[in-house]
Parts: structure tokens; sequence; C-alpha cells
């Protein structure tokens, strides 16, 4: 810049800035506004409006040491104001001018005139200067022209009814400048000139302008240049400024390079040596000189730019000036969960503030259409290149519109033909009935299709299709039907409704993946809409109720049942029929046994037949290569901000983990080599990926793992890319259904702000199909087994691929009638096929088709491979009864061969029921499988207490988890001859193992305590041994803690000195939790005794006592009573447990719940959840990490061998950033996965329980809750069960790990692999 020409003599009396004086600014502490130091040093306090103009005006002053003067503002010259162009928009013209701002210096601007300007009296409308952020389109950016969104205020304000001018900043847009030859000493001084120059304007040349109605707004650089113009310019009489500013020892942590260059200040470097302390003013006093006019600022949570730490400290500060003079709710702060943004929702405030502050009624609102720009597809061959696939892997092109579209499910029939099912009514069409089968054709045997045929039409929402009998069958909620051409024209002539009844109440959960089974049936995934299902032609039949379960039926006798399973969308069968399924981010399931067999015992309290296997937990990361649809951005944001509903998930993240898992498909062919068969493959519709996962036996079941690292099998730029549904086709490879379509969402998922830009039927006229094969391999074309004879197709049972030995399976099934000698052919390839699925193929088609025998089944308990052994186990059944029948014995290390065996044990005779049941629980590695254990009690309707015998006396340790889950069940069973056995057993058991057979006499008590006189002399001696334990530090922590436990066979009276003793502090953790669960066993009796020492109790053990006081409505009233006279604080409750007495049956406990809950505030505070953020952003120490993580985490979480899996993978959560750690711990309830929320549950007996839900099955449902304790209830003791919609974690766990700590414990999260 050239020596200022004006800079010699500042104007101690501008018209604008009266109180200027061109003299050092006396000293001045920047942040405190209320006072200012003399010349001596003496502390000056302001007060009333005179004082504070006199402080005004030395930060005015201060402003200007930093940026140069103000130059004068008298004799200014004409505007000279040029029109350039002209445009028309919605609700405005927008003029391109240029104005005079001194001698030959011109302002490009544009200025933007509503509608209601060309009829405006004068001196009516508002005005506003837009201030652009920095960029080089200037000020086209506020017209929305930029490269962001959310920056054209310029255009929205227009719409609403303001004039609006913007002008470009020197040096951006059309305004070309060169700061070293101006008469300024900053840009920012020459910025804020132009500006006022902008209030003249529009004061004087704009007609219809009222004068005294002028307002400014700004992002980021236009931001601190909307607050630079209102602290300069009175007339200004409303300020916005978005991401526009934070106190200069907060910019970069005082680094304040960034405002130094000729285009801002380049003094604070060349004069204030980049000192903060230096600097003649701040932005305290930037702020509080706008006061009493109305300020408004957006400061995002996660602004980079400018630190919100420093804006919370400022405000406070400022808003003392604003009190002063009387204008409090002139000053308005926003904190938006977003990062340097101005978001819409954020802006339509801002304008409401606006509107206020110059007392407009807008004549438009503002919406989301600029955040929503529609995404445009891409062409098949485009879309090709958008792919990136694993290496050693190519992609093809097999099908793209016209010849489908909008395809979600596929079958090729035994011609090697495709059919298509096309869901064109995706997804609110749902009475249009759109729906279509395609059949396609690929007629030069190229590997791509050529031909494709309509041949079915108007269906409504169609969902799978597989081929069956020379037709197909297809799901159309509620209905399935059967389809077939019977004249060759390729047209669906024959159309059967089969089945009637499936749900469709969720367009994304509805019946699908029908699959053909080892069993020879089709089976298929129900999915969360459920279904009370039957035939059609049988109106009068009972219906089958398919409410969390899966679906199948033999496509000959057409005979439904339902299975075991219960996901979303995907359903897959292993070579030897396991059952792999996915559901939206649980995207790796496994279904461990078929749980028909529960009904052979109603009193069997059984695990849950479907797991999770994702080593990487449900909600797992995924890398996608698409950009984030603009939707999902902003509803996370709308979600977050508490705009509107909806769970928050990822914890504020819209994307990248799992959100949209489909079609799980276990990888069967062999045009990649057998090391790529059993792989798993996961389609992910929101994330526009095929992912795939390595699967791992682990016991009974299976572990599925990450492959590709920081990648995907297949991904897509092209966010149109949906990967809905896969195949084993008939070319060995894996085909790929992609639906192709702008926006896949559940349309209740979308908020009405957003949804009314979106169009949900964008893709229907598009759709593609893909092969993905090894590069550069040939594949396989012109298959057709249509012709194959009897010995082809059992041939080709043992096939390679799992196409070609389904298909031959199916059509043997259904043709079985026109074959002969098959029943030879069968038998033959049942003992000699050379591969075991084939063997095990040819024993189901011999059961499915009655052609069975001993003979069959022995043979194949003899063979090499264990699967076909374990099925050979469940083909055996019918045959149980005969003596000939031998069972396998040695079961070594096949915990699949000992699942199925309990199992099937139950069709045994008495003898050999009961001696199979033993073996397999003798076996303690087997025993201690829960799912084995499982099926081991499922066969002992009767006789358990004989197994229990057997155990008990022939084994020298039996083991202990085995022998209490016999004596539960005989407990409930409650036979005599069993309570015979086992009131014999454990005397005899209790002089070998006192300690271990102290828990079987309590859980035998526990239901039935009408036996205790009959254990009296084994109580006595149990009690008098475990007291003497209990109490003995010399003793170990375990071994005292399981004679604790053993108290609970006495009285409280008589054991109450003990167990007071027990919890107190100098106890270790081990022994008051164990004390406290025995005290919880006492009912209402202990309950002084637990709330005498809750002070004393640690927060763990709060939890543990919450649960038992909380479980009965009298120890529940005690604790309340406490609560209110203040002596428990209400701070060392969960407000998770006063919701669950919100609904007690109790009207005395409701108030009173209800008014505790009022007092209580689960809701972080803005500052507090600042100060935390701001925590991330330490070091944090992994050590210590640990230590907080084990003090406070370990009840509920799993890391290092250490704690309970009761809460969400923290694999998963890590993978999700440190940012989603800290909203879930601030705000647990935000975000609350359903397998997290908590349940209660009352009893018949009044007992109220609560917990995560953790296993239902037909018969019993569990409860689980911190420290891995647990309740299992019987249904037919269950009076109520309800969900409370909140999370286990306690909402104010934050409270007990202080930011510094949090940071710590934060880094060691994330240092864990």
């Amino acid at each position: 810049m050239k020596t200022s020409t004006f800079a010699l003599a500042v104007v101690l009396c501008c018209l604008f800035a009266p109180e200027i004086h061109a003299q050092p600014n006396p000293a001045v502490t920047h942040k405190e506004l209320l006072w200012h130091l003399d010349g001596t040093g003496k502390q000056i306090p302001v007060q009333g409006d005179a004082a504070w103009a006199k402080r005004r005006a030395l930060i005015l002053q201060g402003m200007q040491e930093a940026m140069g003067p103000l130059p004068p503002r008298d004799n200014l010259p004409a505007f000279d104001m040029q029109t350039a162009n002209e445009t028309t928009g919605d609700g405005y013209r927008r003029l391109t001018i240029s104005f005079v701002a001194q001698g030959a210096d011109r302002i490009p601007a544009d200025l933007y005139l509503p509608d209601a300007a060309a009829t405006a009296k004068p001196h009516s409308l508002p005005a506003v200067i837009a201030l652009h952020p920095t960029g080089a389109q200037g000020k086209r950016i506020v017209a929305g022209e930029g490269p962001r969104p959310n920056r054209q205020y310029a255009v929205e304000l227009a719409q609403r009814g303001y004039v609006v001018i913007a002008p470009d900043y020197p040096s951006f847009g059309d305004y070309a400048y060169d700061f070293q030859q101006d008469d300024y000493v900053s840009g920012t001084m020459k910025g804020i000139f132009n500006h006022m120059r902008c209030v003249d304007l529009l004061q004087t040349e704009i007609k219809g302008v009222d004068p005294q109605r002028i307002g400014v707004i700004g992002h980021s650089l236009g931001g601190h240049n909307a607050m630079f113009l209102g602290a300069f310019d009175e007339r200004v009489k409303v300020i916005v400024s978005s991401c526009g500013w934070t106190p200069f020892h907060d910019y970069y942590d005082g680094n304040i390079k960034g405002w130094t260059s000729d285009r801002y200040m380049p003094l604070l470097m060349t004069k204030f040596d980049l000192d903060p302390d230096k600097v003649p003013f701040d932005f305290y006093e930037v702020v509080g000189a706008l006061a009493p006019r109305a300020f408004f600022s957006s400061s995002p949570l996660d602004d980079s730019n400018f630190a919100v730490a420093g804006v919370r400290k400022a405000i406070p500060k400022a808003k003392e000036v604003y009190d002063l003079l009387n204008a409090g709710p002139n000053l308005k702060v926003v904190y938006p969960h977003c990062e340097h943004d101005f978001p819409t929702e954020t802006r339509e405030t801002a304008y409401a503030f606006i509107d206020t502050a110059l007392g407009h009624t807008p004549t438009n609102e503002l919406n989301y259409a600029a955040e929503l720009p529609r995404i445009k597809p891409l062409e098949p061959a485009a879309a090709l290149q958008a792919f990136q696939v694993a290496e050693g892997f190519e992609i093809h092109l097999t099908a793209a519109e016209p010849l489908i579209t909008d395809p979600v499910a596929m079958s090729f029939d035994e011609r090697g033909r495709l059919y298509v099912v096309e869901m064109k009514d995706y997804s609110e069409q749902e009475h249009d009935k759109l729906g279509q089968v395609r059949l396609l054709e690929d007629t030069d045997n190229d590997g791509s299709f050529d031909k494709s045929t309509i041949f079915a039409d108007g269906l409504s929402w169609p969902t799978a299709v597989i081929c069956s009998k020379e037709g197909v069958f297809v799901a159309a909620a509620p209905d399935i039907l059967f389809l077939k051409d019977t004249d060759g024209d390729l047209k669906a002539d024959q159309r059967d409704v089969v089945f009637t009844g499936f749900g469709r109440s969720n367009i994304q959960g509805l019946l699908n993946s029908l699959s053909w089974g080892i069993d020879n049936r089709i089976h298929g995934a129900t999915s969360s809409s459920g279904g009370l299902v039957k035939r059609s032609d049988a109106a009068d039949s009972e219906a089958i109720n398919l409410r969390g379960r899966d679906f199948s039926f033999d496509p000959l006798k057409l005979d439904l049942r339902a299975e075991a399973g219960g996901a979303q969308h995907g359903l897959s069968f292993g070579d030897f029929g396991r059952k792999f399924v996915c559901s939206n981010s649980d995207h790796a399931q496994y279904v461990i046994y078929d749980d028909r067999y529960l009904a052979n015992n109603k009193f069997l309290v059984a695990p849950p037949s479907r797991v999770s296997i994702a080593a990487d937990g449900g909600q797992a990361p995924v890398f996608r290569s698409s950009p984030i649809e603009p939707w999902r951005i902003v509803r996370t944001r709308l979600r977050v901000s508490g705009e509107v509903k909806g769970p928050v998930e990822g914890g504020g993240k819209p994307a990248g983990y799992f959100t949209g898992a489909t079609g799980i498909t276990i990888f069967r062919g062999d045009a990649w080599g057998e090391e790529y068969q059993g792989t798993a493959f996961i389609g992910d519709v929101g994330s526009n990926i095929v992912h795939r996962k390595q699967l791992t036996p682990k016991g009974v079941s299976y572990q599925a793992s990450r492959i590709d690292k920081n990648s995907e099998f297949v991904r897509s730029s092209d966010i149109w890319f949906r990967p809905a549904q896969f195949a084993n086709a008939p070319d060995g490879c894996l085909h790929i259904l992609d639906m192709y379509r702008e926006t896949i969402e559940h349309p209740k998922s979308l908020p009405p702000e957003i949804k009314q830009h979106l169009d949900l039927t964008s893709g229907r006229d598009r759709g593609r199909l893909y092969r993905v094969s090894k590069t550069g391999s040939e594949v396989r074309v012109g298959v057709d087994l249509s012709h194959s004879t009897a010995a082809e197709l059992v041939a080709l049972l043992s096939h390679s691929n799992s196409w070609h030995r389904e298909t031959a399976a199916r059509l043997l099934h259904e043709r079985s009638a026109g074959f002969n000698d098959l029943t030879a052919l069968l038998s033959q390839h049942a003992k000699t096929g050379v591969r075991p699925q084939g063997r095990l193929h040819a024993l189901y088609l011999l059961s499915s088709l009655n052609l069975l025998t001993v003979e069959h089944t022995a043979a194949a308990f003899n063979d090499t491979s264990p699967e076909v052994v374990e099925h050979a186990l469940k083909l055996a059944e019918p045959f149980m009864n005969e003596t000939s029948i031998k069972l396998p014995a040695d079961l070594g290390n096949q915990p699949r061969i000992a699942l199925q065996l309990a199992f099937s044990a139950a069709y045994l005779p008495q003898d050999k029921r009961l001696a199979a049941v033993t073996n397999v629980l003798m076996n303690q590695e087997l025993g201690r499988d829960a799912w084995i254990r499982t099926a081991a009690l499922s066969a002992l309707p009767t006789g358990a207490g004989q197994v229990f015998s057997n155990i008990a006396g022939d084994s020298e340790s039996p083991d202990q988890q085995v022998l209490l889950a016999l004596v539960e069940l005989i407990a409930r069973q409650n036979q005599p001859d069993d309570l015979a056995m086992l009131l014999t057993g454990v005397p005899q058991l209790s002089q070998r193992q006192p300690e271990s057979s102290a828990i079987l006499v309590q859980t035998l008590l526990r239901h039935r305590p009408e036996l205790s006189p009959k254990l009296a002399d084994v109580v006595t001696s149990i009690l008098a041994s475990a007291r003497i334990t209990a109490t003995s530090a010399d003793n170990g922590l375990s071994q005292r803690a399981a004679a604790i436990q053993s108290l609970s066979l006495s009285k409280f009276e008589t054991e109450q000195a003990i167990l007071s003793e027990l919890l107190s502090q100098q106890q270790p953790a081990e022994i008051q939790t164990a004390a406290l669960a025995v005290l919880g066993g006492y009912g209402v009796s202990a309950t002084d005794l637990i709330l005498e020492r809750w002070k004393q109790l640690s927060p763990d053990l709060r939890l543990q006592a919450e649960s038992i006081l909380f479980s009965r409505p009298q120890s529940t009233a005690k604790l309340f009573a406490l609560m209110e006279s203040n002596e428990i604080p209400l701070s060392q409750v969960s407000v998770a447990q006063l919701n669950v007495a919100t609904k007690s049956k109790d009207a005395n406990l409701q108030q009173r719940a209800n008014q505790l809950l009022q007092k209580t505030t689960s809701v972080v505070d803005p500052a507090t959840a600042q100060e935390y953020r701001a925590a991330l952003k330490l070091p944090g120490n992994v050590t210590e990490g640990r230590n907080v993580f084990r003090k406070h985490c370990v009840a509920c979480h799993r890391l290092e061998n250490l704690g309970s899996e009761l809460g969400p993978n923290l694999a998963t959560m890590k993978n999700r950033g440190a940012e989603a750690i800290l909203f879930n711990v601030l705000d647990p309830n935000r975000e609350v996965n359903p397998q997290y929320l908590l349940y209660t549950v009352l009893t018949t007996a009044g007992q109220t329980f609560s917990g995560m839900l953790r296993n239902e099955t037909p018969t019993s449902l569990t409860l689980v809750r911190a420290l891995d304790k647990s309740d299992t209830v019987l249904r037919s003791d269950i009076e109520d069960l309800a969900s409370t919609g909140l999370s286990l974690m306690p909402a104010d766990l934050y409270k007990a790990i202080p930011p510094e700590q949090f940071s710590s414990l934060v880094a060691y999260l994330l240092s864990v692999e």
C-alpha cells in the first residue's frame, strides 16, 4: 500500500463516529467492556448510555489503529450508478451495477429488487447489504453460484421481499484491485468504506427503500465484514454474521497470521507482531460496539476457522452491554451442529431475526431446495467407468434399461434365462400396480442379455421371484403368486394366488429373498412387516403367525411352515444349508438352529437362534467412493439440532457405516476358484457398495471378518448405484442386480422439509445388471438343463457350481414322477457322489420324495464329511424309534454334529434319548456352549432328573453350567420323578462340592420353596461353610463371592449382620457386588440396609442397587422418600429407572416418579457440551483412558478381555470417531438402536425387572443389565412387557468423567485394535 494521503489527519468528529480521537488509545482490557483504564491506570466503570458511548469510541479508535483511519465522509462524490446487465429470477430482478466509491474507483455489485419494488411506496421496503465469503466468484457466491451450497442469502432475502445489494469485496469477483496502490492502511478498512457507500446508495438512490430499515448479512469473510460495517455505521439496524468471528486468542490458538494479508489487516503483523495481546481491539469489543442494535451470530460447533469456544467466552461479556442498554433480546447466538457452513435452518432463523428487527413480513418462506440439488444419472457406459473393483476382478454390464427397469430380485431358470422382478412402484405408488416380471434371454450366447419380455405386470410392490415348475413364484405382499406361460408366448397366462396374508406396512420390510433350500423347499424372509399367512384356497384354515419368523414351503405340496430367522432383507444358504441373513446396519447374521425344536420342551429357556456375526459390529464402517447424498447431510443435521424428529444415526455422521444392508449372498460359484467359495457378499444400497466378508467357523456359529482393508469389493462413485440383490449364476460368477435409483429411503424417514424436494420415483425407468468375473477370464455360456435325463441331473448334484447343483435338485424334486430308477440313482449318489454337497442333495431328495430309509442314514453317519453326518442326524429323525439305528458316539471336536444330535435325540426312545443327551452334556467343552446345552435340554420333556444323576454321579467335576441348567429345567417342569432324583443327587454332590452345589440348591428352592424341609440338612451345612468362607479375607475373591451367594438360602434377619459387614467400603468391589445380589433376593426386608449404605456405594454398585430398589413397589417408595427429602441426590439415580417408574401399576409411584423427573435435567447444556468437545482436541493419555474405562465403562462394554458385552461393539464406535463417542455419552437417548432399548417386565407376582431385551424365544425372554446381570422370565409369568424408549446407558454418565479424563478415554478407545 502506498502512503496514505489521509492517514495524517484522522477526522475527529466524523458524522457516523463522533467520538473517535486521533490519539493513542488508553489501555483497555478488551474482554472487559464495562470498564476501561484512564491515563493514570485507574479503572473507570461504564454506567449508563453516555459512559458507554465513550467506551465505544475507544473501541472504534482501537479498530482504526489496526485497520487504518476511516476516510473522511464529507464531500462524497456522486454515485454515477451504471447498469451492465439485468436478469429476472423467481420473485425478483437482479441488476448488475457499478457505482463510484472514490475518485475513479468503482464498486461492482448486484442489486436485487423484489417484485414488490415495482409498486412500492416511497420508503416502504427494508434493505440488506449481503456480503460474500472468500471466493473468486465474489458477489455471485451469495447468488448461489459459488462452489458450495448454503451461501445464496442474497437471492433468498430478495425472494423474501428485501431490496438487497451484494457488492464485490476488493480483489474478488469483478472487482480488480491493487492493494499496493491505494490510500488505505488495510483492505479491511477499504471494505468498510465501500460497504458504507452501499448504505449511502440504498438510502438515497434506490426508490422504495426505507432508510431507517437497513441491515447487513455475511458469511465468513462477509461475516466479520458485516460486524465491522455495523460497528462503524450506526445506520445499520441489524447485523447477521455467520462463521465470521472469534476472539483473536481463540483464532487458531492465537495464531493470527491469517488476518494479516494486504486484503485484511497487515498491521497485525508489521506493527503488532502477531501478538493478540498487542492488537488494539478484539471481537469482544466489536460485538459490544453493535449494541443496542440487533446482532445475530451463527457460530457452528465444528467451525475449524472461528473456534466456537471463543464465541462462548465473548457473548456473555457482550450481553453485559446489551443489558446495560436494555436491549438484551437484541443479542442472539445459535450454535448449529455443522462445520464452517450457513445451513438452511440457521439461515431461516437469521432471516426471521432480520424480519423482527426491521419490522418486515416476509413474502416467501425459505426451503431446503438449494441444499438438495438433483443428482443426474450416468448412462450405462459412464456408470461402468465409475466402478472400483477389488484387484483381480472385473465388472461387466449384462443388461440395462430399457431391457430392465427397477430390478429388485432375480432367478435363473433351467435354460439359463433370467426372470427379474421390477419394483417400479417403489416407494409410494402402493396402489398403482406398476410392478412387473421380465424374462431376459441371451440369444447369441455372448454373456449379455439382448432380449427382454414382460412376463407379467400389474403387480403391487413385488419383491422376490424363484423359478419352479416351469413357471415362477413371485412375492408381492400380501401374496405369493405362481405365474406360468402355458402357450409359449413368454407371457404368464396362469396366475394363481398361492399364499396370502403377508404384511405390507413397511415398504422396506416386505417379504423377500425366495431361495431354494437344501431340503427342497422354497424359503423366504418374512421381514419386519410379518404376517398371518395361509393358503389362499384354505380360507377357513388357521393362519400361521410369521412375526419374527421366516417361512418355507414345498412347491409341490404348498405346505407353508414357519422357520427361524426374522431379519429384514436378505437370505442366503451356504453349501450345507447354513442360513445367513441381514438387516439394515446388522449386515451379517447367522441362524444357528431350527427353532421348531423348542416346541419339544415348553419350559426351555433358549438363547436366540439368529445372531450377529460381523467381527466389526453391526453398524460397521464402509468405504464408499460416492459423495454423500445431500439429503442425508441435511437430515442428519436437522435431527442433531432437534429441528426434526428421528434417530440421530452414526453419532451425527450422515454416512460411512452400514445403513441399508441388503441381499446377503454366500458365493458358491466355480468361476473364481475354490478359495473364494463361502465368501459372504452384502450390498449397502445407501453407500453404493458391495461388501465382502470371510466366514470362519466359531463353535456352532461363524465369525464374519472384513476382507478389503479401507476399501470395498465393488464401489461406485455414482450414488445411483443401488446393489439390491445378488445371484450365483449358471456361469459360476456373482451377478449384481442394481435398482439404479436416485433416492433409496423409506418415505416416512424423510422429513417433509426434505421430501418435498426429492423425486422418489426418479429412476423407475432405469436399471442395471452386472457380472463380476476374474480379470481376463472366459465365462460359461449357453447352459440349458431343461432336457437333462435323471442320470444327468443326479450327476449334476456334485457339480462344482452351486447353480447347477440346486437347479438339478429342483428339477429332480419337481419331475420325480416322470423319472425311472430315481431311487437307485439317488441312493448310489448319496454314497459315492464326488462332493459332499452332492451326497447331501441326494439324501434330501430321497427324503423329500419319501424314498429315504434307515439304511441311507446309517451309511451317511459314516460319511467322511461332518456336514453330511450332521444332516443325516436330522434326516434320521423319522427312524429314531427303530432298534437298528446307531447314532454317532464320538463327537470329538464337532460342535455342529453335537448340536444336531442333541436336537434330534428328542425323537429317540427314552433310554437312548437320555443316553445321547448325557453323552453330549458330559463333554464339558460342548456343554459350556449355550446353544448345544439348549439343544440337549430341548430333548428332555421328561427324564431330566436321570440325566442330572448321570452327570452328577459319574463325573468327578461336572460342569456347573450344565447342572444349573438341568436344575432350572427340573424345577420348572415340576415332575415328581425328576424332583426325587434331584433331591437325592444334590445332597450327594454337596458332600463332594459344597460350594458349587449351593447355587443348585438356591435355584431349586427359588422355584420350589416347598422343598426346603427336604433339603434342610444340606442347607444348614452349606450355610455354615459359607459364613466362614465369605468373611475370611484369606480366601480368594471368587471363592468368597460364591460363598456369599450361598447366603441367599438363609433369611435376611439371620444374615443381616454378615451382609452389612460385607457391604462396607473396606470390602473389595466383587464382595460388595455379591452381597448386594443376595440382599436383592431377600426382597423388601433388605431395603433399609441397601438405602443405609447408598452413599458409600460406587457408581457401578448404585446401578445394581437401583435395579433392586426399583424391582418392588415398597422398595421404590422408600427410595423416592429419600430423594424427595434430598437425602439421596436426584443425580445419583438414573433417569431411565425413573421413567420405568412412571409406568408403575401403583398410581402414587407414577405421580412421584413424574414429579422427580421434572426436577431432573437430562439435556446437557451447550456450555458443558462445548467444554467436552474442546477436550477432544487434547492429546489424551491412553493409560489413563484405560483406567477410566475400567472404572466407568466395564459394566456394559468389553475391551481387551475386560468388561461385559452388553452395549454396542466399541470397535464400531471407534470407526465412527471421537465426535460420535462424545455424542453418545452426552446424549445417549438421542440415538438408541432398538436392540439397546431399556424394557420393563411386570410379573404376575408383582415384581418389576428392567434391562435390554437380549433374547426372545417361544417360551421365555431374557433381560440383561449392567455388570452381566440378567433375568429370564417365562412368558407364562409375564403380566406386562413394555419399552421405555430409552437407552440403558445412564444419561448423566459424563458427570463422573471430567473433560480431561474424557479426552484420555477417547484416546484409549481409538487406540484399541
